[in-house]
């Protein structure tokens, strides 16, 4: 039986409309409409060869049960900090229920990006191991891996301070928006983004991984308890742990859900130390008093530090998408506040 040529195997267009299956573009995951076949069967067994191969292209080869085995229960609590220790063990038809209703017949195959969109993936097929060798197979599909597309950088636009009538920013309202323009939503620091990357998934993984827990993924009510002590009971009894000044500022913006713009900052001076006596077990009042000074300054960035201590602290308990909802937000122009519903927050302090 002759074998086919290159040019009679061909990547195919498919569609895959559920939206959050996010692939990488260095990533090739292998499908299968079949729970179990020869093929699968034979990749599993050599799937440390296989993945080399792959490495060696500059891709990563992504084999469903081997991900689901893969998983480690911290990383699945950080994604889904209120799992119930239940999770799904998934085959490589995964993705059989989701491909567009044009796409459901295809066979055995590689799946990768197709465009920067990531609205369509290629398929390439694979034949029984009896018709053709896996070798040969693998010959064939590399010049398809070594064609990429390319992406192109979105524009980025944020808004600006209003400027004077000459165009140009006066000597003070640069003064007073010195913190604002440096808000970053961003920002963290080495030691936990090292902790973050080791729990983070992305890619087919992260979509492997929502799909393997059969929990619905939902924000946890804040109770602040009469320690100060910051507890998410929805999230198994999660503690974000603080230092006084990041916490007494969280505190301050919990308190304020209308959002607090930085350049009014001085004018909750007040609030924010008394908040601050509270919570810490420093005496010196001229202590206390810089401490606040500095933060309430919209010249200094100290309250922008003091937001990435924020951010920090939640990032390294769960993942972004929920993270956020906890931590200081906002526009760059705009008050900064934190989305958290306010019914969700319950007090059993006296601030």
């Amino acid at each position: 039986m002759r074998n086919p040529t290159q040019s009679e195997t061909k990547e195919s267009i498919i569609r895959i409309p559920y939206r959050d299956f996010q692939m990488n573009p260095n990533q090739v995951v292998f499908y299968d409409p079949n729970n179990t076949s020869v093929i699968s069967s034979f990749i599993e067994q050599n799937l440390d060869e296989i993945k080399g191969w792959f490495d060696e292209l500059d891709y990563e080869f992504c084999y469903i049960p081997d991900i689901c085995k893969q998983m480690t229960s911290e990383q699945i609590r950080y994604l889904f900090p209120n799992w119930d220790g239940i999770v799904d063990m998934l085959g490589n038809d995964l993705l059989k229920s989701w491909l567009a209703d044009n796409n459901k017949t295809i066979g055995a195959g590689f799946l990768r990006l197709d465009d920067g969109l990531r609205r369509t993936f290629k398929h390439f097929p694979l034949v029984s191991l009896a018709k053709q060798s896996w070798e040969n197979q693998l010959s064939l599909y590399e010049p398809f891996l070594l064609e990429r597309y390319n992406v192109h950088d979105h524009i980025r636009f944020s808004i600006a301070p209003p400027r004077d009538e000459d165009g140009l920013y006066s000597v003070y309202e640069k003064k007073l928006s010195f913190a604002d323009e440096n808000f970053s939503e961003r920002s963290i620091d080495d030691e936990i983004s090292r902790i973050v990357e080791q729990l983070h998934k992305e890619g087919v993984e992260e979509f492997v991984l929502r799909c393997m827990v059969p929990v619905e993924e939902k924000l946890s009510r804040i109770v602040i308890t009469p320690k100060y002590e910051i507890a998410l009971p929805d999230y198994g009894g999660k503690s974000i742990e603080m230092s006084p000044l990041p916490k007494a500022v969280f505190l301050l913006f919990l308190k304020h859900p209308e959002g607090i713009y930085f350049k009014d900052l001085v004018d909750y001076k007040d609030e924010l130390r008394g908040i601050y006596e509270k919570i810490t077990n420093r005496t010196s009042a001229k202590v206390v008093d810089d401490s606040i000074d500095k933060v309430t300054d919209p010249t200094q960035n100290a309250i922008n530090e003091k937001c990435s201590r924020i951010r920090e602290a939640f990032v390294k308990q769960m993942d972004e998408r929920l993270a956020k909802n906890y931590c200081i937000t906002g526009w760059r122009g705009s008050a900064k506040r934190i989305t958290l519903p306010p019914h969700m927050v319950e007090w059993q302090c006296e601030l």
